[in-house]
């Protein structure tokens, strides 16, 4: 992506040498430097947070499909067999790890759920992890309310 000099000195006066404290009541924190990361609540924060991870989407196979919204991601697969489509799901996640891992991005394990859709009758399990982490996973075959 390129930019003029006269942007990238801009977005670099916006990025670094930034300080920030917290006022709880009416006591101030000390001011922190601030290391990484984009300023919360900057109106350009969201279009730079989307440039830098322009690049996760590329790089997801190609077997599954995705859509990316400020920062959430989802990734599905729709196959005939549920195992089939989680190995698929699985191999992405790896994907995802590995460049989160090298843009020094972390994923809120807290806030990601697998969801099996199936026309299937019986119980099919899945079973997906992050990081070595279990993903929590449920079965979108009863009780839909949507």
């Amino acid at each position: 992506m390129g930019v003029s000099e006269t942007l990238h000195k801009w977005i670099t006066g916006y990025l670094f040498h930034r300080t920030a404290r917290v006022k709880l009541d009416n006591t101030l924190s000390q001011q922190m430097k601030m290391r990484e990361g984009v300023s919360q609540g900057g109106v350009v924060s969201p279009t730079l947070f989307l440039v830098y991870i322009n690049g996760l989407v590329p790089s997801l196979p190609r077997c599954v499909s995705n859509t990316l919204h400020a920062d959430d991601l989802a990734i599905w697969s729709s196959e005939t067999s549920a195992g089939t489509a989680t190995f698929r799901i699985q191999t992405a996640i790896n994907k995802v790890a590995e460049w989160t891992d090298k843009w020094a991005l972390s994923i809120n394990k807290t806030k990601t759920v697998a969801v099996l859709f199936s026309l299937s009758t019986s119980k099919e399990r899945i079973k997906l992890t992050q990081h070595g982490h279990h993903t929590s996973t449920t079965s979108g075959n009863n009780n839909i309310s949507w």
